[in-house]
């Protein structure tokens, strides 16, 4: 799991992490607080889209906590396996935060906006465990020795890197299609959607390195010493 550990010392490590977890919160805020306020305000009121909402809100105002306590480098070595996990509770959930605009915005409109929206989401859920499955089997086969590739080769299958591109593409002519037939809106889908799926395809890093962090103590980094001058 050498190519794991090389990841640590370089965006994984726990400054990392914590500079990455301020820009998810800022990411975040947007994503969920205009969702948040926009649906009260909203003479629309569907039940399930608005627990949804308050849900992530929630999720949110913990994520901020955690953002907080990470701020302390100190706190980030010393409590960095707990570190890994908020880790990826929090890339789990940039993953979906974009849908929930996407759902304030068509929940008054036509039902396959809102189904289109969904399938999206679904497809992009598979798609990252999917990634994960992949990089099972490219650490199963050594790709994350040293003399490895990595654990997101692709190697022969070169399906995992053109399906995303094909349902974008998919994506864009339903947006066409959507426009000029008067059926809706969906061009917000094709920011959100993107984004999920390269988050999707990323993401087995961080879960395999949280994973080694809680499994194997030769991931536990120290806090690398400022010398002092003179």
């Amino acid at each position: 799991m050498q190519k794991i550990k090389d990841l640590g010392w370089a965006r994984l490590s726990p400054d990392g992490m914590s500079a990455f977890l301020i820009v998810a919160f800022i990411y975040s805020s947007f994503m969920n607080l205009i969702p948040f306020f926009s649906d009260r305000s909203h003479e629309v009121q569907i039940v399930w889209i608005s627990v949804i909402i308050n849900i992530f809100f929630g999720l949110w105002v913990i994520q901020g906590a955690f953002v907080l306590f990470f701020l302390s480098l100190n706190r980030a070595f010393h409590y960095q396996r707990l570190q890994a996990v908020v880790t990826n509770f929090v890339f789990i959930k940039l993953t979906l935060d974009g849908y929930l605009l996407y759902l304030v915005d068509v929940k008054e409109k036509r039902s396959v906006l809102l189904l289109l929206g969904l399938a999206s989401l679904v497809l992009g859920i598979v798609y990252l465990l999917w990634s994960l499955r992949r990089a099972q089997i490219n650490i199963a086969k050594g790709e994350a020795r040293r003399e490895g590739r990595g654990i997101l080769y692709a190697g022969n299958f070169k399906m995992w890197i053109i399906i995303p591109v094909l349902f974008i593409i998919t994506l864009f002519i339903t947006a066409i299609i959507c426009t000029f037939t008067g059926v809706g809106n969906i061009w917000l889908l094709l920011l959100i959607a993107p984004l999920q799926w390269i988050l999707g395809y990323v993401y087995p890093e961080y879960y395999f390195f949280a994973y080694c962090k809680w499994m194997n103590p030769s991931f536990i980094y120290e806090r690398p010493k400022v010398k002092k001058k003179g």
